[in-house]
């Protein structure tokens, strides 16, 4: 009837019923039906899975003989009494890896190494890694050289880049203690043409900078600059601004407190325009309503111009000072000699004597000078020269005589006092100064003695 099954007829009889253990059959093979050497598998409890190589990856299950069901590629349930045949399918897991610059371009010369199941990557010299991304499969990144992935199909990206700093380029001009910033400066920089300012991207190193020159300057040529990956180095072009100042007077020779026009002019061809102040200093004996300082621009050929109507008492300079270089100018005027004076006294049945008095302008005030005729011996001649008044009293330096005999001369307040002089010509000067008026300066002489 069956292997389990015998029906006899009574009487005498001998039955045999031949029994067998279950027959488990698991073959692990690849896609293309070949067994994978190392691979294995496990059966408890009506439950077989494969154990595969770290290489492998399930692909299919499939219960050819028996009964029972498939869970997974990886799990197959069976009966444990009935003869079973099943076979597991797995094939080699794919790994795939990209080393590829920002743009996503595949590096030349990039590749990586795999251990276990790490995989680095192996850069051309000079790459810089940036990141390391699983695109597929499960894993850690510890760091942009390093994956550790977990067994399965796996696909990585690893992205590099060039070494890449910058250099800012700047320029400015230096006027006086004021640093003024240049725009559109050309220069040269690693083969290229560029303007001020502006930063270039640049692999590191250092990288001479060639300035343009620029009229009425001077520069010093800048270190080069120094680029270092990830960071800006910087530069900056310094122009030294010449400049001219000129002062005139016109007239320049003229009489006592007439006016002259003065004229400060602060010019240069550097084609920038640059803030600057000229103020004109005038000295004692020289005044004017007008303002003597003067606010602007200038550049470009475009002068900054100061005038002034200026009434001059006085010879003297005066000076022309332009901010903020310090660079100062002077302009000269000289005043016609303001006059003389004379006086002359005689005695009966005496002495006479006859005084000429002529003062003239020279550097540092008046020079005053006397010329004394006596017919006579007189002792104690006293020769009365007021000083002029201006806001501070006048001074009288020391006193030269020549000609003649004299004996002691000396002052007393505003005399000159002469201890004897006899017939003769006799020569007297001295220096005056004073800020009177140029007009007021000459005083007359008296004689007495």
């Amino acid at each position: 009837m069956s292997p389990t099954e015998v029906r006899y007829q009574p009487g005498d009889t001998r039955i045999r019923c031949v029994a067998r253990q279950p027959r488990l059959t698991v073959t692990v093979v690849d896609t293309e039906g070949r067994p994978i050497a190392g691979a294995d598998y496990t059966a408890q409890n009506g439950v077989a899975t494969p154990r595969l190589p770290g290489s492998y990856v399930p692909v299919s299950a499939n219960l050819l003989e028996g009964r029972g069901t498939v869970g997974s590629p990886t799990e197959v349930r069976y009966q444990p009494n009935e003869d079973t045949t099943i076979r597991f399918v797995a094939r080699l897991q794919r790994l795939a890896v990209d080393v590829v610059d920002p743009q996503g371009t595949p590096i030349p010369g990039a590749n990586f190494t795999v251990q276990g199941n790490v995989v680095r990557p192996t850069l051309p010299q000079g790459w810089v890694p940036v990141s390391s991304t699983i695109l597929e499969g499960q894993g850690t990144t510890p760091s942009p050289t390093e994956v550790q992935f977990q067994p399965g199909d796996t696909r990585i990206r690893f992205v590099a880049r060039q070494p890449e700093g910058g250099l800012a380029v700047d320029a400015v001009a230096i006027f006086g203690d004021r640093r003024i910033p240049l725009n559109g400066i050309p220069f040269q920089v690693n083969g290229q043409t560029l303007n001020t300012p502006t930063t270039i991207p640049l692999n590191p190193g250092d990288y001479p900078v060639t300035p343009t020159a620029i009229p009425d300057s001077t520069f010093t040529t800048p270190q080069p600059g120094h680029v270092v990956d990830g960071q800006t180095g910087r530069v900056t072009i310094e122009y030294r601004v010449l400049t001219s100042l000129s002062l005139s007077v016109a007239p320049d020779l003229l009489a006592a407190c007439d006016v002259s026009q003065l004229s400060v002019v602060a010019k240069t061809n550097f084609p920038y325009r640059l803030p600057a102040n000229v103020r004109v200093n005038l000295p004692s004996g020289w005044s004017t309503d007008y303002p003597l300082q003067l606010s602007g621009d200038f550049g470009g050929g475009q002068p900054l111009r100061l005038k002034a109507p200026v009434r001059i008492c006085r010879s003297d300079v005066a000076q022309a000072v332009l901010d903020p270089t310090g660079l100062t100018t002077s302009g000269q005027a000289t005043v016609r000699a303001p006059g003389g004076a004379n006086a002359s006294r005689v005695v009966e049945n005496g002495a006479q004597a006859a005084l000429t008095k002529t003062v003239e302008a020279n550097a540092n005030g008046y020079t005053v000078s006397m010329v004394l005729t006596v017919n006579g011996t007189i002792d104690n001649l006293r020769i009365i020269d007021p000083l002029p008044q201006g806001t501070n009293p006048g001074v009288r330096s020391a006193l030269s005589v020549s000609g003649g005999t004299t004996v002691g001369a000396s002052t007393d307040g505003e005399a000159i006092v002469l201890g004897r002089v006899n017939t003769g010509t006799y020569r007297l000067s001295y220096t005056l100064f004073t800020d009177a008026p140029a007009d007021r300066v000459v005083t007359a002489p008296e004689l007495s003695w």
